[in-house]
């Protein structure tokens, strides 16, 4: 996973340099669509996979078979739906709304025909990847992760030493390379799940209650994206392009974070679901609890070194800053967390199946963030604004699913939750903070510092975590752990 992050950061700036600012903003306001249906790829495969789980649960493999079939039946159609609306109201935008520069408008007309082709492949792929959620076989992410690793160094190669329009290079690269693991996986599925073989076979009993609340929760899960993609293309109308780049950047960060994070809701959120299903409410909470915690230590332990010297490491890594990246990266990670909590508490409520009152409330709250985001455009002076009423809006949904979590699970209690899980967290961090604060103002900003922040979050969040966060079962766990792992070295 750092290696796998390093690469990341690595080609994000190869590519910055080699499309330049004007064209990334480009690409991330027209193509940045690939991103943000990979994002719902991700949470809709929680919708299907809560089926499978189930359906696993029975051990009736020809209900699993039609479970299977009848989600990729399902997701067929959404991509169909996406492909119309993209086709006519996309264009329509396209070439009336967003601020393109005229000489780029071709490129950007393609590189958005490419980006809706990979829109559809990842909406096709759920079932597949909530297959491998439900079975729990994590593993086969790790050489796709690796796979995606060898696939990045070949698209900047690639892309450097490519002679035609790089921005059309780029977005056709991103393309093949999405289609080669989405045929990776595929393939895997099929070898290893006898369900993942698709059959025509109708059954109303499945159909139905799947496309209800696959529907509502492409509702939900949908209005994140085209509040995240509304965003950018609002920046892109009152700021242009290079603002857009400042975004796309900002959303490196984020994503880096992010990705080594979700990996601890992904490893518990099978078992919270089956737990569920076999009515272990307590033991549900206790896991809830544990991801909750790892996940914050591991988030604060990242984000807290990352929030105080972005404007080194940006330097470092970008070589040129675009302006107001530094704020908006600070702003998206702490939103980030917010974001994290709130997946927490959604998957107890999709294993309930009763989705249609929290999609419809949360789903809603999201879109109404546009409107809000283009007043504070309008009557503001800087982009930053934007990225501040984006935390406020994750903030107050989260309060709402809280409240929706509350009625569906009426015995369970915040404050025992909150004693358990977040609050010797927040005590490591507020006792953190000051150490911090003392050596961002009072060292001058270069390597000496950074060294000396990474110092800190090791020693103290991770040192205070390991003493003051964890109960004795779970350090002798960590400890063990780490034993084998040099063993493994010797």
């Amino acid at each position: 996973m750092g290696i796998s992050m390093l690469v990341s950061l690595y080609t994000s700036r190869v590519i910055l340099n080699t499309l330049g600012v004007e064209d990334f903003g480009v690409y991330n306001v027209v193509g940045g669509i690939v991103g943000m249906l990979g994002f719902l790829n991700s949470a809709m495969s929680g919708a299907t996979s809560r089926f499978l789980i189930f359906g696993l649960g029975r051990k009736d493999l020809n209900r699993l078979k039609q479970i299977f079939s009848s989600a990729l039946l399902i997701h067929i159609g959404i991509a169909v739906i996406v492909f119309i609306i993209a086709e006519t109201v996309g264009l329509w935008f396209l070439y009336e709304k967003l601020v393109i520069p005229g000489e780029r408008m071709n490129a950007a007309v393609i590189v958005f025909q490419i980006s809706i082709l990979t829109a559809m492949m990842e909406i096709t792929q759920v079932p597949y990847s909530a297959s491998i959620i439900s079975h729990e076989r994590f593993g086969i992410y790790a050489y796709i992760e690796i796979l995606n690793v060898c696939l990045k160094l070949i698209i900047v190669y690639l892309l450097v030493i490519g002679n035609w329009d790089k921005l059309i290079l780029y977005s056709i690269l991103v393309f093949v390379s999405s289609f080669v693991v989405m045929m990776i996986s595929r393939l895997y599925c099929r070898r290893n799940f006898q369900e993942c073989h698709f059959q025509w076979e109708w059954k109303r009993e499945i159909f139905i209650p799947m496309i209800s609340f696959s529907g509502w929760d492409l509702y939900g899960n949908m209005s994140v994206t085209v509040r995240q993609q509304g965003m950018v293309m609002l920046i892109n109308i009152f700021w242009g392009t290079v603002v857009n780049a400042a975004v796309g950047i900002a959303s490196v960060v984020q994503t880096t974070i992010s990705n080594m994070v979700i990996n601890i809701l992904s490893a518990f959120k099978p078992q919270i679901i089956k737990q569920y299903a076999t009515g272990n409410l307590i033991y549900m909470e206790q896991l809830m609890s544990y991801c909750c915690k790892f996940m914050s230590i591991l988030f604060i332990l990242l984000s807290v070194p990352l929030i105080f010297e972005m404007n080194f490491v940006l330097t470092i890594w970008l070589g040129v800053v675009p302006e107001y990246t530094v704020s908006f990266a600070r702003i998206v990670l702490i939103s980030n967390w917010v974001g994290l909590m709130n997946n927490v508490f959604m998957i107890p409520i999709q294993a309930t199946g009763q989705i249609k009152e929290v999609s419809f409330v949360t789903g809603s709250l999201y879109l109404l963030t546009l409107p809000s985001i283009y007043g504070v455009l309008y009557f503001c002076d800087t982009p930053v604004s934007v990225f501040i009423c984006m935390l406020l809006s994750n903030s107050l949904i989260l309060l709402v699913n809280l409240y929706i979590f509350k009625s569906k699970f009426k015995k369970f209690s915040f404050w025992k939750f909150f004693q358990t899980s977040l609050c010797s967290v927040i005590l490591v961090l507020l006792f953190s903070m000051p150490f911090f604060m003392v050596l961002h103002y009072w060292f001058q900003e270069g390597w000496l510092r950074l060294v000396f922040s990474i110092f800190l979050s090791l020693f103290l969040i991770l040192g205070g975590s390991y003493l003051f966060v964890l109960d004795a079962k779970q350090q002798v766990m960590i400890t063990d752990f780490i034993k084998k792992k040099v063993c493994l070295w010797h």
